[in-house]
């Protein structure tokens, strides 16, 4: 059983002519030679959907963020969604409560549904904000390496990557895009990255999207019981329960809200004060001001080890302010619980911005 971090090549197969199965908990298995695996009669179960809300949350705490950094409210924006599988639903399904229209962008998902619509590629590309949610696909009818290049886009549409690196043209070091607005959780050539997309970017983490403490835990589920399917080896009550070692017991913490602030920054209050991505943002651009390449690979993997957070569905809040209907609704889209105080995991003082339904 392994995790992203783990390469599975050719040379490492043979190495173990007894092997039939490799469980990845990860969503892909672009780190896995699946041409040699199958060369070998060695099937592979990965654990697709284990991180989906996970990679969305960070994806909606940085578009909320950037809203509120640009004084950009989000209501009536269009959202292109590149992907329309389980992260990009997920990414899609939390865009109605706040007032966005969503083009979902995916011919192969055409293809194998009838019914579903797959807006065309310029109409994606006219979207104000595109989020990219696809493997990486390097040949075929359909290949994603390199399918955009952030020349491409205009100032002021956001691009968001929370895929696979490889996903979007960067060209060259030294003519890296300046004027875009980029969020990026995975770079060309993790792990040594250069530490001037890094710089280049408004928003960025080690790819960390979906290494939530709840996600984990999804797929270290999902294996285990394929795992006793496949071994015939009977679980506890059918089922998996167990705590990852490391994941701390819950403190209330607290945030302060204030009714003159816009919904979006009020919402990134929230969602920093559950999960701490604005300060994982700062400290890893902080960290690769001064990295140089040959130390970049090293700053990328302490930052991703350390990076693990609690998830919006695992979160009990409590407010101060009577929340009325429209951010009942918002907050339940996206997975996070209201409780009273002392079921509290964070604690949000002061009053909320009106939250026009």
């Amino acid at each position: 059983m392994i995790r992203s971090v783990t390469p599975i090549g050719a040379d490492c197969l043979e190495q173990f002519p007894s092997l039939s199965h490799i469980f990845t908990g990860t969503a892909g298995c672009d780190h896995i030679d699946m041409h040699a695996c199958s060369s070998l009669g060695i099937q592979v179960w990965n654990a697709p959907g284990h991180n989906a809300d996970a990679v969305a949350d960070w994806v909606w705490t940085v578009i909320c963020q950037l809203s509120a950094e640009e004084s950009c409210p989000l209501k009536g924006l269009r959202l292109g969604i590149v992907g329309a599988g389980h992260t990009g639903n997920a990414v899609a399904r939390r865009a109605e409560v706040h007032g966005v229209e969503v083009l979902l962008h995916d011919p192969p998902r055409a293809a194998r549904e009838p019914s579903f619509h797959s807006c065309t590629w310029d109409e994606v590309l006219d979207a104000d904000i595109l989020s990219f949610h696809v493997p990486l696909v390097r040949e075929g009818l359909w290949p994603t390496l390199g399918m955009l290049s952030p020349r491409e886009l205009n100032e002021h549409q956001w691009l968001i990557n929370a895929s696979r690196g490889d996903v979007l043209d960067f060209g060259d070091e030294d003519e890296m895009p300046s004027k875009n607005v980029i969020a990026l959780d995975v770079f060309p050539g993790e792990p040594s990255i250069s530490p001037s997309l890094v710089m280049a970017t408004r928003m960025a983490s080690p790819h960390v999207g979906g290494n939530t403490h709840f996600a984990k835990k999804n797929a270290t589920r999902m294996l285990l019981e394929k795992a006793a399917e496949l071994y015939g080896i009977p679980l506890p009550n059918g089922s998996t329960t167990f705590r990852l070692r490391g994941q701390d017991a819950a403190t209330v913490r607290r945030v302060e809200v204030k009714e003159t602030m816009s919904i979006e920054e009020a919402f990134s209050v929230i969602a920093n004060g559950i999960h701490g991505l604005s300060d994982l943002f700062k400290g890893f651009r902080r960290a690769y001001e001064s990295c140089g390449p040959e130390e970049s690979g090293r700053v990328f993997k302490e930052f991703r080890l350390e990076s693990r957070r609690a998830s919006f569905q695992s979160a009990k809040v409590a407010f101060d302010a009577d929340l009325g209907h429209p951010w009942e609704r918002a907050l339940e889209a996206h997975g996070i619980r209201v409780v009273e105080l002392e079921h509290a995991t964070l604690h949000v003082k002061g009053s909320l911005p009106i939250f026009e339904a």
